[in-house]
């Protein structure tokens, strides 16, 4: 099985919209790449601002959303106690013939958790032993704000102790070091004027699907 496992240090952080970007880029450039939500929670299957119907929207795979996300459960809560609230369980081994059911489609498959590593999907396993069972290497998406630096570093180490292989984080480059017009060197709090706005609100792939990547 070939591909890429798209966890996060948190539920929220744009796991959605990373999976969408790569699935986008690299099949703009050729390659045979499928995609697939290993569970959802807080949306049923055909929700439109579920992530099973998004990933469908944005990169006009052939899978229907329920093959995309094979579990879906309404709650917004982890998913094993979403689906208890249904009486329902994820079965690890249905989830995985699942999984390497749509890769077998594909060259590669880009296959997106839940939450994060920790996340349980079971009484005895969570997110990082699907990955594992997958033996997918990881992305791991992050927030780009204050804290995120330990928040990664945590996820990364716990990757690697289960056994993983998380791909080399690829740092912000620090802003250029500035001067004050007396020529002296900028205090911390001088270059609070000069960070970068952050973008506010959900972070959306344009519109047309992996055409939008192809520029």
């Amino acid at each position: 099985m070939n591909g890429l496992f798209v966890t996060g240090t948190d539920t929220g952080v744009g796991k959605t919209v990373v999976t969408a970007g790569i699935v986008c880029a690299l099949r703009a450039r050729g390659h045979s790449v499928g995609v697939a939500k290993s569970v959802q929670s807080g949306a049923l299957t055909l929700d439109p601002e579920g992530d099973a119907m998004m990933l469908k929207r944005w990169t006009k795979v052939a899978e229907s959303p329920g093959e995309i996300a094979p579990f879906s459960f309404a709650a917004p809560l982890a998913p094993s106690v979403a689906a208890e609230l249904e009486d329902r369980v994820v079965d690890r081994a249905e989830l995985g013939d699942h999984l390497r059911a749509v890769a077998s489609r594909y060259d590669a498959v880009v296959v997106e958790g839940a939450g994060g590593l920790l996340v349980p999907l079971g009484e005895d396993w969570t997110i990082a032993d699907l990955a594992h069972d997958l033996a997918l290497p990881l992305v791991v998406v992050a927030r780009a704000g204050l804290g995120t630096v330990n928040h990664s570093a945590l996820t990364v180490r716990v990757a690697r102790e289960l056994g993983l292989e998380p791909r080399r984080p690829r740092p912000w480059a620090p802003a250029p070091a500035r001067r004050r017009a007396d020529g002296g060197a900028a205090r911390p709090r001088d270059r609070r004027h000069h960070r970068r706005r952050r973008p506010r609100g959900r972070l959306n792939p344009p519109e047309g699907g992996c055409a939008c990547l192809r520029s």
